[in-house]
Order: C-alpha cells, then structure tokens, then sequence
C-alpha cells in the first residue's frame, strides 16, 4: 500500500500509485510512503516540486 501526502491541502490518499494535479502553480514537498502489508514495513521519500503555469498552445493561422 502507498500513501501519498501532497502538501496542499488536499486530503492525503491511501492508494497504490497514487495521482494528484495541483490546482496552483507553487512549490510544494510531496511525501510518498510505502507499507509492506505482509510484514509492516515502510520506506518514505519525499521531494520538493516546482509547478509551474503550463506553457500556452499556440497555433500559426497563415495571411490571407
């Protein structure tokens, strides 16, 4: 099993591979724990992430 606590006030999830998208860009500390069910052992990483505003779509329309 997988937790992961995404730092911005979200709840944190309880699932395997958990996903998350950040509603604001920002710089946030994600922390993802892994349990072994079968013998209660955990392994914890965390990282800073940097998200920042997607970069525009742009289309080139030719003179007319």
């Amino acid at each position: 099993m997988q937790c992961g606590d995404f730092r911005d006030g979200t709840p944190d999830v309880n699932e395997q591979d958990p996903t998350h998208i950040f509603s604001t860009p920002g710089r946030y500390q994600v922390t993802l724990k892994a349990t072994d069910q079968q013998n209660g052992y955990t392994c914890g990483y965390s990282k800073t992430l940097n998200i920042q505003k997607p970069i525009p779509f742009w289309k080139e329309v030719l003179p007319q």
